[in-house]
């Protein structure tokens, strides 16, 4: 580590000896720097601050994504655009942005790396952005922008503790990945918020335009991957205030899985996840009556269950719900009769089954038989 610190401290001697970067050589020319609306800190690294318009709660009185007990102002939504997509110690975040809520507006603070040699100052300027206590909000950051920024801040022996992390791309997957092709958040945009960018760059083309920066001095094309990058920052903010407002409001125009949505509600708030359920099967939604039939069951509400297993193999067989009736006759009314009646039509071959089906319904057959046997012969004894 040591070596390295020198070599960085180094090139940033040598940097100030040899024709200078891109962001300096322009802003003889511009008064406001090669990037307008930018801020250039230390000769090294840039900082921009934007804010755009965005209808923000007054307050969450019973968030489901959103932990207990923490406030909108600890929110902190983060993106990171790099040097490679697939990580590791060799890729540098170039271009960090936060977002903050203000009263009805969302302030974004973005940092740029216009060279290597900069990171350590840009990284310290930027962990003032970032305290411990805060909700840190992100798509796919928990898998991948947390751990870069953790390596790169280690890297440069800049202590670093990042706070907690709330990554909507999986509440994102489950609400939509059955209504989307993908569930990227450009296709969030277009599809659920109904929006489309003016400026903007595909994400796997964002490496190379830093580096052809890093080439030639010309920073047109940064221009894309700014605005990217805050579109971004203002998209997960829109699309964590949509998600904590579906279960509030009805939403007969937009897709999105409402099974999905109570299962969610239901790991934080009980009662009312389970009244979503509830509603989904009186709609006679099938996913949503097996899930609630096995909620009952949990539950030891037997009887609520078993007639919604009644209500599913009626009409059209359901291995599910004949084998839930099958054990609710057998062990909880025992009537092993019953419940070899309900399962009988699935031996008779004209049923489609797995193999571990079939298997598990010759095991049960034959527990059912013998327990038939056995009270027959002890009912013949007895008369």
């Amino acid at each position: 580590m040591s070596g390295l610190s020198e070599r960085l401290k180094t090139l940033r001697q040598f940097n100030a000896l040899k024709p200078l970067p891109a962001a300096e050589r322009n802003s003889a020319a511009n008064p406001d720097g090669p990037f307008p609306g930018w801020t250039q800190k230390d000769g090294l690294f840039w900082v921009r601050e934007s804010i755009r318009e965005l209808s923000v709660p007054d307050n969450l009185p019973d968030p489901f994504l959103i932990p207990e007990g923490t406030g909108l102002s600890d929110l902190i939504f983060y993106d990171t655009e790099t040097t490679g997509l697939s990580g590791g110690a060799g890729t540098t975040a170039f271009l960090i942005g936060t977002g903050r809520l203000e009263k009805n507006q969302i302030r974004v603070t973005q940092f740029f790396l216009p060279d290597y040699p900069g990171e350590p100052e840009m990284l310290a300027e930027l962990k003032k952005y970032l305290p411990e206590q805060a909700l840190y909000v992100s798509y796919n950051g928990k898998t991948y922008d947390s751990h870069l920024l953790q390596t790169r801040f280690r890297m440069n022996r800049i202590p670093f503790c990042p706070g907690r992390q709330l990554d909507l791309l999986y509440p994102a997957r489950k609400l939509w990945k059955n209504c989307l092709e993908t569930c990227t958040l450009s296709s969030l945009e277009v599809s659920i918020l109904k929006k489309e960018r003016d400026l903007d760059i595909p994400g796997r083309e964002i490496p190379e335009v830093w580096f052809d920066f890093l080439r030639t001095g010309r920073g047109e094309k940064l221009k894309a991957v700014f605005a990217h990058n805050l579109e971004d920052i203002v998209s997960l903010a829109e699309i964590l205030f949509l998600i904590e407002g579906l279960r509030s409001r009805d939403n007969p125009d937009m897709q999105y899985d409402r099974l999905a949505l109570a299962l969610m509600v239901r790991e934080k708030h009980p009662e009312e996840g389970l009244g979503l359920l509830e509603k989904l099967a009186e709609e006679k939604s099938r996913p949503a009556m097996i899930r609630l039939s096995l909620e009952y069951k949990g539950q030891g509400r037997w009887e609520q269950a078993s007639e919604i297993w009644e209500e599913i193999n009626r009409g059209k067989f359901s291995f599910f719900a004949a084998l839930e009736l099958a054990k609710y006759y057998e062990h909880r009314k025992n009537n092993p009769e019953a419940a070899l009646k309900i399962i009988t039509p699935f031996l008779c071959g004209g049923i489609s089954l797995k193999d571990s089906e079939k298997e598990a319904l010759r095991y049960r057959t034959d527990r059912l038989q013998r327990k038939i046997t056995a009270r027959q012969g002890k009912e013949n004894n007895h008369g």
